[in-house]
């Protein structure tokens, strides 16, 4: 049984996942709130009735919707879920009703977990955890070890301490190769080491700006602010990445140079 190293998750995360609380009560709401924050996930909102939880779905796109089945409003948690079918997002209820006839109106929705109050963090991060792990399953993102990356997506699913993390792919200046690792820098030079081969990573990158340069290295082409041709390197911000000869006209057809 994997053990979660909970006091880990916020100081890894690279781009959270963003949630929606649909909670009509106030203390549980808030209890829920922190329990998200401190497994690593972007709490959008917290609302406590129907209208504004459809408002929030429909504007701000959430990742993962927790949610109670009895709120304020017209229309129940699962009469929310079942009309956002369409949109493809994920559904963990937190409810106090254990009866089956819940459960069975619940399992009629886009219902990908049911969790009975009160819920202590480790059922929380596991329940959270499974919940992505299935959302990607089904979805049909191509996977690479630790890696889901959804066809023509602009983000990548990368796991870190037994929980996904999304990454905009733009958002990643070069990754380089270190034996059977792959070291993925970001743009503030937050780094990600994961266990896999840069060709494995080439591949999920091919519909996107990125150029294997050197066989250690695959650059963000929208990163590189110069070409040093002397030196036979790439300026990245902060960061100098060579390049193999070979791949010199390559480097050199990205752009207009002027002499």
């Amino acid at each position: 049984m994997n053990m979660f190293n909970l006091d880990e998750y916020k100081n890894h995360s690279l781009v959270q996942l963003n949630m929606l609380i649909v909670e009509d009560s106030i203390s549980y709401a808030l209890e829920l709130e922190q329990l998200a924050s401190e497994i690593g996930y972007n709490v959008l909102a917290t609302v406590d009735n129907s209208g504004d939880a459809l408002d929030i779905i429909f504007s701000e796109h959430p990742d993962i919707i927790m949610m109670d089945v009895n709120i304020n409003g017209r229309l129940t948690g699962i009469d929310i879920a079942k009309r956002i079918i369409h949109l493809n997002i994920p559904v963990l209820y937190v409810t106090s009703f254990n009866d089956p006839k819940t459960y069975q109106e619940a399992l009629e929705s886009n219902l990908i977990g049911y969790i009975v109050k009160p819920v202590d963090k480790l059922t929380l991060t596991t329940s959270l955890k499974l919940l992505i792990e299935r959302t990607i399953q089904q979805e049909g993102i191509e996977h690479k070890p630790k890696i889901f990356k959804k066809e023509d997506d602009n983000y990548i699913f990368f796991m870190k301490n037994n929980v996904y993390q999304k990454v905009n792919v733009d958002s990643i200046a070069f990754i380089k190769s270190e034996d059977n690792y792959c070291n993925f820098t970001l743009d503030d030079d937050s780094s990600y080491l994961l266990r896999i081969k840069l060709s494995d990573v080439e591949e999920l990158l091919t519909q996107h700006e990125f150029i294997r340069c050197h066989r250690q290295y695959i650059v963000n082409q929208k990163k590189i602010r110069k070409v040093n041709t002397l030196m036979s390197t790439l300026e990245l911000g902060s960061n100098s990445i060579p390049y193999s000869r070979s791949k010199k006209q390559e480097i050199m057809s990205i752009g207009i140079f002027l002499k």
